[in-house]
């Protein structure tokens, strides 16, 4: 009878692991925006992070994060502090289905048309295939995706 609670005991602390693991990348997904300077990801720096670590994450040049921010590389980043990560045809893609998704948060009466303009015009068959989509419309918060970071780092 012992064997069998400890069994079980092990069997809960495995999912209650995997449901914390769950819910903290839940927690870390990679939502586009969009500025004058075009689409970019926002990123809050941790401890002991630079611009050559945050660079290899998500597979950018650390000189090209800086100008994105108008930053000076020669000065370090601060804990808390956000960065833009600019999308770029050398980290991100609207091709294929590889690599860490990035998710558009829908607005009130907005169809996949408009996602689509809004982002760089990826196409619709990618849109609909990528969120299991079969038609134009989708609902109000709805998370979309848009495309695919590429690194090796990100999850």
């Amino acid at each position: 009878m012992h064997s069998k609670y400890s069994g079980m005991k092990k069997f809960l602390i495995s999912i209650s692991f995997l449901a914390i693991v769950n819910f903290s990348y839940a927690q870390k997904e990679l939502m586009a925006k969009t500025s004058d300077k075009g689409l970019y990801l926002e990123h809050k720096v941790v401890s002991k992070e630079s611009y050559y670590s945050i660079g290899r994450k998500y597979n950018l040049h650390p000189k090209s994060l800086a100008s994105f921010n108008a930053l000076d590389i020669t000065k370090s980043l601060q804990i808390d502090q956000k960065m833009r990560i600019p999308l770029l045809d050398t980290n991100f893609t609207q091709q294929g289905n590889s690599g860490t998704p990035v998710y558009y948060k829908t607005d009130e009466k907005e169809g996949l048309m408009s996602v689509s303009n809004k982002f760089n015009k990826v196409p619709l068959a990618n849109l609909r295939n990528w969120n299991n989509i079969s038609g134009n419309e989708v609902k109000e918060d709805t998370r979309v995706i848009i495309g695919f970071v590429k690194s090796k780092e990100l999850p």
